[in-house]
C-alpha cells in the first residue's frame, strides 16, 4: 500500500534525525513517534505475516517493523479529522483550514486566501 510505503519514508527521516540527534551528543530518551492517518498500514507493521494485498511491496520496506521491534519507533493513530498535515496535502473546508492554521501558526496572521 502507499501508505504504508509513507510511512517507511517519515521512519527514515525519524532515524536520520535520531542519527543526527545523537552525533550532536543528544541522547534521545525512549522511542520516536510517527503520526499515521491510516489503521491498515499501522497493521501492517504489526502483522510480520505477508499477505496477497502485501505481496506486492518491497523488502526495503518492512524495515520499520525492526524499528518498531526494537523500540526506536512507534506508530500513533490519528484520526483524519485532528491530522494537520492534512492541510498541506488536501483541499480543506474554510473552518477546518482555520483551525488547522491556528494549530500551526499557534495564531499568527500569515495572511491567505482565507484572510
Amino acid at each position: 500500500e502507499a501508505e504504508y510505503m509513507a510511512v517507511s519514508s517519515a521512519s527514515q527521516e525519524a532515524v536520520y534525525l535520531r542519527s543526527l540527534l545523537f552525533d550532536l551528543n543528544y541522547q534521545q530518551q525512549g522511542a520516536s513517534i510517527v503520526n499515521v492517518d491510516n489503521q491498515g498500514a499501522i497493521s501492517m507493521t504489526n502483522n510480520p505475516v505477508f499477505h496477497k494485498r502485501t505481496k506486492h511491496v518491497g523488502v526495503r520496506y518492512h524495515f520499520i517493523r525492526d524499528l518498531i521491534h526494537t523500540k526506536q519507533l512507534q506508530l500513533m493513530y490519528v484520526p483524519s479529522s485532528d491530522n494537520y498535515a492534512d492541510v498541506f496535502t488536501k483541499s480543506l473546508g474554510g473552518i477546518k483550514q482555520r483551525e488547522f492554521q491556528n494549530v500551526l501558526f499557534k495564531g499568527q496572521s500569515r495572511g491567505g486566501v482565507l484572510e
